[in-house]
């Protein structure tokens, strides 16, 4: 639990602050959030753990060292092309950031919109 309540306070809150700034600028914002969580040492989705997906390299030691043997080829394939879309076209194939808070939640289904997650607890975190 404690865990979830750090990364709401120092990373979820920020970023959906951040992101709800962004709404009416210019170029678009795109949000996503890495929720697959390794079996190795009950690591979770540690912060990190997502750079074996995103390169598409999961016979990277450092790859394996964090997913694990078996990490699903399915979701590196769906964050790389994700990742290379953004690069190309500025689009990574999701719905851009709106008053709906549309964020891509990358999990061993390969990927699903996820509207306002938590939206109750990152109410109550405090601004800053």
């Amino acid at each position: 639990m404690f865990g979830e309540v750090f990364s709401d306070v120092l990373l979820r809150g920020p970023v959906t602050r951040f992101a709800d700034s962004r709404i009416d600028a210019p170029a678009p914002t795109y949000v996503y959030e890495f929720r697959w969580r390794s079996p190795v040492d009950r690591l979770g989705a540690a912060h990190g753990m997502e750079l074996g997906f995103v390169f598409d390299n999961l016979g990277n030691p450092d790859a394996v060292a964090l997913g694990g043997e078996d990490a699903p080829t399915d979701l590196a394939t769906a964050m790389h092309r994700a990742w290379v879309g953004f690069i190309v076209d500025g689009d990574p194939g999701w719905e851009a950031w709106s008053a709906k808070r549309p964020v891509q939640a990358f999990d061993a289904d390969g990927g699903h919109i996820d509207y306002a997650p938590r939206a109750d607890e990152l109410a109550g975190l405090p601004e800053g």
